[in-house]
């Protein structure tokens, strides 16, 4: 319980900080300086693997992130002197390179890691065991014989999790209280239902078809609960349905809402709708792209093709594709500096800067535009305030000049032995003022 709260407590610590981190629609090419957040590595399937996964933070390499919900991750820090390696997944001695793993000493996807010692051992992915991680732990034998036993049941065993048969397989479950339907008939994978919960205690143990009546039972990552109308795990745990809404009658990954007396509302995703979210919207009806553009409709927006195999929004923007066969470069938007041309197969595809930043083709990037340099204003004039008669106000006035005082010349006086003035002296010269 105290392992939970402090991993919700440092979700919420700095989810603000991550919040940009699924903010860019498109992935750019990032300078050695990215000034774009790439797009999150927390995807809907990472979300669904039974551990928790790492990865590099793109913004410190002396730190990883930590997946806890899709598109949301939080920032841990290596010890000091370390920084995070994403082939290991996990903090090493700068400068320090890993010895080389013989191939195919480990099995299973596990870790291989060689000490000092130059000795290759294996760290298990869950569910496996043994010094190569060559063994299934039978999950049946630890725990779900007994569990099925009651009312003729037959455990059947998976990775990391077991499930139990009955009635001939007609339903399953993880008891004979919370059984549901054999679930992944070709009825239900033509309306797109790929994945169930399998109701637990936990509530984190979910299934995901793989044929018609094939399935694999998995649970997720610790601490993380199933999500049955976001398909993947997630650290909050999703509120207990009631009413019709318990059978997930919404398609499409709409959210259920139950009325009462057996009514519910679906609240459909963006680009699909109907009462059950079965149709999905048409966005080339009004014929958006103009100029012989091909119109592509997908789930929440279109695409055009236009005739030089530039994809863009419409094709009477005046943008013109730069892109050769084979060319996997980037070009800037001639008519539009906020956008960029990506160069795939042959096509153009023309994506947009976040906002407020526009595309510098010197360093491939989307960054912010530089402020202009602007000169200081030219000082005024300096005057001495003088005390005004309103409170808080002066009013500038110039000092008055002084009037200098006019000499009054007197009578000169003549010594009786007057001195003939030679080299180096002067006469004297008497003033009264």
């Amino acid at each position: 319980m105290l392992k939970c709260l402090i991993f919700v407590l440092a979700v919420a610590s700095v989810r603000a900080n991550y919040e940009s981190y699924s903010a860019q629609p498109q992935t750019l090419p990032m300078s050695e300086q990215p000034s774009v957040m790439p797009r999150s590595p927390c995807t809907e399937e990472v979300m669904r693997a039974p551990e928790i996964q790492l990865f590099s933070n793109p913004t410190d390499k002396s730190s990883y992130l930590v997946c806890t919900d899709v598109d949301i991750s939080i920032s841990m820090p290596c010890s000091p002197g370390t920084i995070f390696n994403q082939d290991l997944k996990h903090c090493i001695p700068i400068g320090w390179e890993s010895p080389i793993c013989p191939v195919g000493t480990c099995m299973n996807n596990a870790d291989c890691i060689v000490d000092d010692e130059n000795q290759a051992s294996c760290i298990c992915r869950v569910g496996f065991t043994g010094p190569r991680c060559e063994i299934n732990i039978d999950e049946c034998a630890l725990e779900g014989n007994r569990v099925c036993a009651d009312y003729n049941g037959r455990c059947v065993d998976q990775i990391n999790a077991f499930y139990c048969e009955y009635e001939n397989g007609a339903e399953i479950g993880l008891s004979w209280e919370n059984r549901i339907p054999r679930p992944c008939s070709l009825e239900d994978i033509m309306k797109g239902k790929q994945f169930y919960e399998l109701p637990s205690a936990a509530g984190n143990v979910f299934l995901q078809c793989t044929s018609e009546n094939q399935f694999l039972v998995t649970k997720c990552a610790d601490m993380l609960f199933w999500h049955q109308e976001l398909r993947t795990c997630s650290i909050e745990r999703p509120l207990e349905k009631t009413g019709v809404c318990k059978t997930y009658p919404c398609l499409n990954d709409g959210e259920c809402i139950d009325l009462g007396s057996s009514n519910f509302q679906c609240l459909c995703k963006e680009g699909y709708t109907g009462s059950m979210c079965e149709e999905v919207i048409d966005f080339c009806l009004n014929e958006p792209c103009q100029m012989g553009g091909r119109c592509v409709s997908h789930p929440g927006g279109y695409n055009c093709i236009c005739q030089d195999k530039l994809v863009d929004d419409s094709c009477s923007t005046g943008a013109q594709n730069p892109c050769v066969e084979g060319s996997n470069e980037y070009f800037s938007n001639m008519v539009d500096r906020s956008k960029y041309i990506s160069c795939s197969l042959g096509y153009g595809f023309v994506k947009s800067c976040a906002p407020g930043t526009f595309w510098d083709q010197r360093t491939l990037s989307c960054l912010m535009p530089e402020k202009p340099k602007t000169l200081p204003k030219t000082l005024p004039k300096m005057t001495i305030p003088t005390p005004a008669s309103s409170y808080g106000k002066m009013t500038p006035t110039p000092r008055p000049m002084m009037p200098m005082p006019t000499p009054t010349p007197v009578e000169r006086v003549t010594p009786s032995n007057p001195l003939k003035p030679s080299y180096g002296q002067r006469m004297l010269s008497f003033f009264k003022y």
